[in-house]
């Protein structure tokens, strides 16, 4: 093998590590419905701001319902054996954007803005670990902030979710 050859494994070795890699430990078959735990996450946050009377737009609720049903396709393919991790990572970012479109927009204010930024950093977080390179910042009820990505499973997905339910005083938004 010679430099050039050797240079070129290398690079294609690193490039494969920076796409596949945030998205190799969800390949467990605990991990295979965390995209089902993530719909059902937002779910919970839209029935939430409805009997707490907050009035959202119903196109941003739907692209994000869209984008995560698509971002479920993308991971049941991905597990398969079916999808690839540049499509999982596409789906991913649209699903991420479309959510985060969905929290700036909607005028959440007082004691339940608390509760909604907490929630949504789970989902955010969460759909940020299957990208290769992250955003800086979301911005959430009028705040910029920094939420770094975090890989779960499915189990710890839940149980960070329903620990953050108990914690805030809402353990209706609990989820199975």
């Amino acid at each position: 093998m010679n430099r050039r050859t050797f240079a070129k494994a290398s690079f294609l070795g690193i490039l494969f590590a920076a796409v596949v890699g945030p998205v190799s430990i969800l390949t467990g078959c605990s991990a295979a419905t965390i995209a089902q735990a993530i719909i059902n996450s937002f779910g919970k946050i839209l029935s939430f701001l409805q009997s707490s009377g907050i009035v959202t737009d119903p196109v941003l609720v739907a692209a994000a319902q869209a984008a995560l049903t698509a971002f479920q396709a993308a991971f049941d393919a991905f597990q398969n054996g079916t999808g690839t991790p540049e499509k999982l990572a596409a789906a991913a970012q649209a699903a991420l954007n479309a959510v985060q479109a969905f929290f700036e927009a909607t005028n959440i204010g007082g004691p339940i803005a608390l509760v909604i930024v907490t929630l949504a950093q789970i989902i955010l977080s969460t759909l940020e670990s299957f990208l290769p390179t992250p955003p800086a910042t979301f911005k959430l009820a009028g705040k910029s902030l920094h939420i770094p990505p975090v890989q779960r499973t499915k189990a710890q997905f839940i149980s960070d979710w329903n620990s953050a339910c108990v914690s805030a005083g809402h353990p209706e938004m609990r989820i199975k």
